[in-house]
């Protein structure tokens, strides 16, 4: 099973760079910026509970602070991993 980190591995730089120029795109030609939905989904009850959830979910992950198997999102990429995994011809 690969890891999760990979020294000099550049797919992950290029990932993000291709993250930043969608977010750049989008903040540009989109009629509503992602902050702005942001905000919006902020604004009241449930949505509020639910995007910050999802805000907090996800900037623990970034930051590394959750251990791997209360991480949903590790969790999701190991499950990715297992089924490219098993999709392999052998």
């Amino acid at each position: 099973m690969a890891t999760r980190k990979q020294p000099g591995s550049t797919a992950g730089t290029i990932g993000w760079a291709a993250l930043a120029a969608a977010v750049l795109a989008w903040d540009l030609l989109a009629p509503e910026t992602l902050s702005d939905a942001f905000g919006r989904g902020c604004a009241s009850q449930p949505r509020r509970a639910i995007t910050i959830g999802a805000w907090v979910i996800l900037t623990a992950h970034l930051f590394d602070v959750l251990p791997e198997r209360a991480d949903p999102l590790h969790r999701a990429w190991v499950a990715g991993a297992r089924a490219r995994q098993a999709a392999r011809p052998r």
